[in-house]
């Protein structure tokens, strides 16, 4: 889900909402090593079963399905990472 749009020079960044779903690429991955330079930036993370985001998540979380985290990326960014998100 694209929560925001942000118009940089002649590039669109996306501000989107990404679910982890079982058995995706992602689940069971640290926080820091989904981060792609230049295409997409976890800023905020929702754990699974919690009410609260937290938009300073340790690099080390180790992401779970029904994870919710929030992403700026570019658009192509967007789409490679939500087909991480979700089992192949």
């Amino acid at each position: 889900q694209v929560l925001r749009t942000i118009a940089v020079g002649r590039h669109v960044l996306l501000i989107a909402e990404v679910p982890v779903s079982e058995g995706a690429e992602l689940a069971g991955r640290r926080l820091d090593d989904v981060h792609r330079i230049g295409e997409v930036r976890v800023i905020a993370l929702r754990r699974r079963g919690a009410e609260a985001v937290d938009w300073s998540p340790r690099p080390d979380y180790q992401l779970a399905a029904q994870d919710r985290l929030v992403v700026l990326a570019t658009r192509a960014g967007l789409g490679r990472f939500l087909a991480r998100s979700h089992p192949r």
